[in-house]
């Protein structure tokens, strides 16, 4: 399940993952990353649900033999994402990992585009059954999954702790829905303002 969420805004952006993970294998719950920093771009790399997939897609980037800004990552990053599923399918597929776990995506890139001197986050998802993946780009950003709680009277002193209300929201109602479902954990929240990038523990969920 996990939650992702993005907030752009005129001179920052936020990127809010939880960090609950559960083994296809094993069933255990563990902790681990489901955001990635590509310092030298000043772009964040974040993903929902499966995460190994996002790896194969950052570390393209980051073992990449030519330069890439967050401008060149949003040229490209639709044909890299094709490439590298390509190749993940047939590993999933060799170790007989189940389709509706390798073949669900969704992935974000947030960072600052030079071109528009604005930031963007981007929004790439693939759904099984699906013939190819779909890019879009976000308006203001994003809250996945969706919860029904109404938070539009809420008085918060910061973005980091409307962040961590939403959150909160999100892991519960999906919690009383389905209390093995992976998601919760801590909230790791990443704050872009133009040339730095900085992640905050922002607690327990």
């Amino acid at each position: 399940m996990s939650l992702l969420n993005v907030v752009l805004e005129e001179k920052a952006a936020f990127v809010a993952v939880d960090t609950e993970f559960r083994g296809v294998a094993s069933g255990s719950f563990f902790h681990g990353d489901k955001m990635l920093i590509l310092p030298s771009a000043g772009a964040v790399f974040a993903s929902r649900g499966e995460r190994t997939f996002l790896h194969w897609v950052f570390n393209w980037y980051l073992t990449a033999l030519q330069t890439h800004d967050f401008d060149a990552i949003r040229g490209n990053l639709l044909q890299v994402a094709r490439a590298q599923f390509a190749a993940y399918r047939e590993q999933c597929k060799a170790h007989a990992v189940p389709a509706d776990h390798f073949e669900n995506i969704q992935l974000v890139v947030v960072g600052y585009s030079e071109q528009e001197e604005q930031f963007i986050g981007l929004n790439v998802t693939r759904r099984s059954g699906d013939p190819d993946f779909m890019l879009k780009r976000m308006e203001t950003g994003i809250v996945s999954p969706e919860f029904k709680r109404d938070l539009t009277g809420l008085r918060v002193p910061d973005r980091n702790a409307w962040l961590r209300e939403v959150a909160r929201a999100q892991v519960a109602e999906v919690k009383a829905e389905d209390s093995d479902s992976p998601i919760g954990g801590r909230l790791l929240v990443a704050q872009l303002t133009r040339g730095e990038i900085i992640v905050r523990d922002e607690g327990a969920l």
